[in-house]
C-alpha cells in the first residue's frame, strides 16, 4: 500500500516494525524451543522450520526495494531455487488462518510482555494483568515461551 502511494519511509518503517517487534520478538522467540534437537514433536519443529523460511522470504521482499543489494545476496544464498532473483518474484501474500482466535492471542502476547518487563525488572511479585486471559488455553504455550510454570 505505502509503495503503491510512493511513501517510501512507511513502507520502512512499517517492514522495520513487522521485522523487529513481529517476526523476531515474538515468532523466532516463540518458535525457538521448537527448534532445539531434544524437542518431542519432529512433525512441530519442520512446520517451525517451514514458516520461519517463508516468513524470512516475505520480509526479504519487503525490504528488496529498499536495500537491494543486500536481500538479493541473502535470496541467493537460501532462495535462488525458487526464483533467479528476488527482484523477479511474486510480493508476499497476506493469508487468513481459519479459526485463529486473534483477539485471544493478543491478549496472550500483552501477557507474555508482562511477564517479560517482570522477569527483566527482578521482581519476585504475583503478576497481576488487567484483562483476562484464558490461561488453561494457552498453558502450554506460555510455560514453554516464557519458562514459567502456571
Amino acid at each position: 500500500m505505502f509503495f503503491d502511494n510512493y511513501e517510501y519511509a512507511k513502507a520502512r518503517d512499517t517492514a522495520e516494525s513487522f521485522f523487529w517487534y513481529t517476526f523476531a520478538d515474538y515468532y523466532i522467540e516463540f518458535t525457538k524451543h521448537r527448534l532445539r534437537e531434544d524437542f518431542e514433536s519432529e512433525a512441530s519443529k519442520k512446520a517451525a522450520q517451514a514458516v520461519l523460511y517463508k516468513v524470512f522470504l516475505s520480509c526479504l521482499k519487503f525490504y528488496a526495494p529498499i536495500l537491494p543489494f543486500i536481500t538479493e545476496e541473502i535470496y541467493q544464498l537460501f532462495y535462488a531455487e525458487n526464483e533467479a532473483s528476488i527482484h523477479l518474484s511474486s510480493w508476499p501474500e497476506e493469508i487468513e488462518i481459519e479459526d485463529f482466535d486473534r483477539e485471544g492471542f493478543e491478549k496472550v502476547i500483552r501477557a507474555v510482555d508482562e511477564i517479560r518487563k517482570l522477569k527483566s525488572q527482578n521482581h519476585e511479585e504475583n503478576i497481576k494483568l488487567k484483562t483476562e486471559v484464558d490461561l488453561d488455553k494457552y498453558k502450554n504455550f506460555l510455560e514453554s515461551v516464557c519458562r514459567v510454570n502456571l
